[in-house]
């Protein structure tokens, strides 16, 4: 399989939110036409891209992982709001999240697509125009981080962002 069916394969199999779709599509289009910037592109000069343009990559996949292993990463002495995430997607069995100021979101960008910071922001702080690996980020988008505290609210503890990868047979 050559490395853009692979890719194609990669888009093909995300899933997103619906309104994401037209914005991924877009990118991914762009990515198709220009692909990965080589050493003849000045920017690029000094990094060759080609040993991941042409690896064997599969899409990330929600996993579980032991709760007892979150113990080896927490924050020390600290009482923290903890959001986990396993290969990119939030665990909402390993996050505490509860009692945070009203207000304040934290957590799965996903579940918080039609919050108005997403709509206002998602695909216009790193632009489609900024390169072909924006586009290639933008167009394999389905989840990530949230986090919202509005203007006037302080968070009394501090909120700790968790990212495991859960390891399999493919990069």
């Amino acid at each position: 399989m050559s490395s853009t069916q692979t890719y194609k394969k990669i888009f093909d199999g995300v899933s997103g939110t619906a309104e994401w779709q037209p914005l991924r599509g877009e990118a991914f289009a762009r990515f198709m036409e220009q692909g990965f910037p080589t050493v003849k592109d000045e920017e690029w000069k000094y990094t060759n891209l080609m040993p991941v343009a042409n690896g064997a990559f599969t899409a990330a996949s929600p996993a579980s992982i032991d709760k007892d292993l979150l113990e080896r990463f927490r924050i020390a002495g600290k009482d923290v709001y903890l959001a986990v995430f396993v290969n990119g997607f939030l665990s909402a069995e390993l996050s505490d999240l509860d009692g945070l100021p009203s207000g304040v979101v934290a957590g799965s960008l996903a579940e918080n697509h039609d919050h108005p910071a997403v709509k206002q922001h998602l695909g216009k702080v790193a632009t489609m125009r900024k390169g072909t690996l924006v586009d290639l980020n933008t167009a394999f988008l389905a989840e990530g981080a949230f986090l919202y505290v509005p203007t006037g609210i302080s968070v009394e503890r501090p909120i700790h962002f968790l990212f495991l990868n859960h390891s399999s047979a493919s990069p």
